[in-house]
């Protein structure tokens, strides 16, 4: 880790620094406030009042600002995290609250872990990904046609006939990607290929694993009654890339219930 200040004093320091120094303010409050009923629920309007939506989007945009000062990494986001519940979990003991007043200064306390997960959250769409790319011959680098796109546009690396009714012709982009441990490619058809043409990706949505290090290859059926000419250098796809999360089979023996329960494919109606 890091040899500087904790991430977790920076967070309260910024501007988020109001909502901690209010919520750690309440240990000084007598514990008779929360044990009267019409005291707790007068200090608690009071205290929910003063926390708005725009004071915690305020809290949330500069605790990104203290993220990317610094560029810290995910582990680094778990550790601080963890330190802020340390923090409050130290004043509580220290100050030995108990009953409603500790659970109050926690719920209260969990505010401020939710603004921190939702500037991580806002942190990490800033953040690219370094994708290392090899280019075969002829072949061009992915690029995104606006700023914000989602996806980048793949292209041809030679020209090529699809014949009318034909299925699974293999279009090589000459793209080679080596991708994050952890990260997965997608590609799917550009939108106006799918609304013009009567082209449609034989895989519907292709996935690329990240241990793959072939050519990116797109396979297009072309279902329309004449051929489809493609050349060299034209979009033929876009692609993205997303994390990857792997899910731990459990067998058991009864799953629980909801409304739809077993109800099927069409079972909502048209």
């Amino acid at each position: 880790m890091r040899s500087k200040d904790a991430l977790e004093q920076q967070v309260i320091e910024a501007n988020i620094s109001d909502l901690t120094n209010a919520i750690t303010s309440l240990i000084e409050i007598e514990d008779y406030v929360f044990d009267s009923d019409e005291l707790f629920e007068d200090l608690s309007r009071e205290v929910n009042d003063s926390i708005t939506p725009r004071m915690m989007d305020e809290c949330c945009q500069d605790i990104v600002k203290v993220f990317q000062k610094d560029h810290y990494s995910d582990q680094e986001l778990d550790k601080g995290k963890e330190e802020l519940w340390n923090f409050i979990d130290s004043l509580i003991k220290e100050n030995k609250v108990s009953g409603r007043k500790k659970d109050f200064i926690l719920d209260l306390w969990q505010k401020v872990l939710d603004i921190y997960d939702t500037a991580r959250n806002r942190y990490k769409r800033t953040q690219k990904v370094e994708l290392p790319i090899k280019l075969d011959e002829n072949a061009k680098l992915p690029t995104y046609a606006h700023e914000n796109d989602a996806c980048a546009d793949l292209y041809a690396r030679e020209d090529q006939v699809l014949k009318a009714h034909s299925l699974s012709n293999k279009i090589d982009t000459g793209v080679h990607i080596a991708l994050p441990k952890g990260w997965k490619a997608c590609i799917a058809a550009r939108s106006s290929i799918g609304a013009k043409t009567g082209l449609r990706l034989s895989n519907a949505v292709a996935q690329i694993d990240e241990g793959y290090r072939g050519p990116l290859i797109v396979l297009y059926d072309n279902h329309s009654d004449s051929d489809y000419e493609i050349k060299a250098g034209d979009r033929i796809a876009q692609m993205w890339i997303e994390p990857v999360y792997q899910f731990a089979a459990k067998q058991v023996d009864n799953l629980d219930d909801t409304e739809r329960s077993s109800g099927g494919l069409g079972s909502t109606g048209r």
